[in-house]
């Protein structure tokens, strides 16, 4: 983990790279909003932190107004884009996102931390969990979100 790193370091708008999780098991990589997903993570002077992370090439509803919209389109565009924001706090190389609005409405109330790397004009936030898989089995998975500004 980097120590030394300040909140300042982060202020800024920062535009996805990639997001890639590695497998403990040796599984191939995959890309949660493919390989060519783009993004916006906003860190604010204020203390506030914003992240959106989108696959490309997201299909047009087929209605004007979302509400009108068929259930298939819009559990589509759900599941195509990723979003929450909130208070932000970096201590220990690590940064933490309490999450107070978000577009998946188990996400409010949640901290989410990430470790903080620096490397080429890059910004990677990192993060691991457990897949729970079958009886005395898991895997573990880990999250690389690669920034540039």
């Amino acid at each position: 983990m980097a120590h030394g790193i300040e909140a300042t370091d982060l202020l800024g708008t920062w535009h996805l790279h990639s997001w890639v999780i590695e497998y403990s098991d040796a599984r191939a990589p995959s890309y949660p909003y493919g390989k060519d997903a783009t993004g916006i993570l906003i860190y604010a002077s204020d203390g506030n932190m914003s992240a959106s992370i989108a696959a490309s090439n997201r299909p047009s509803l087929s209605s004007e107004s979302t509400r009108k919209a068929p259930a298939d389109e819009k559990i589509a565009a759900f599941e195509s884009f990723f979003c929450y924001s909130g208070p932000y706090l970096v201590k220990d190389g690590q940064v933490t996102h309490k999450v107070t609005l978000a577009l998946n409405p188990n996400f409010p109330g949640s901290e989410q931390v990430r470790d903080i790397e620096f490397s080429g004009g890059h910004m990677t936030l990192s993060t691991q969990d457990i897949i729970r898989g079958a009886a005395r089995t898991t895997v573990t998975r880990l999250h690389k979100l690669i920034w540039r500004r």
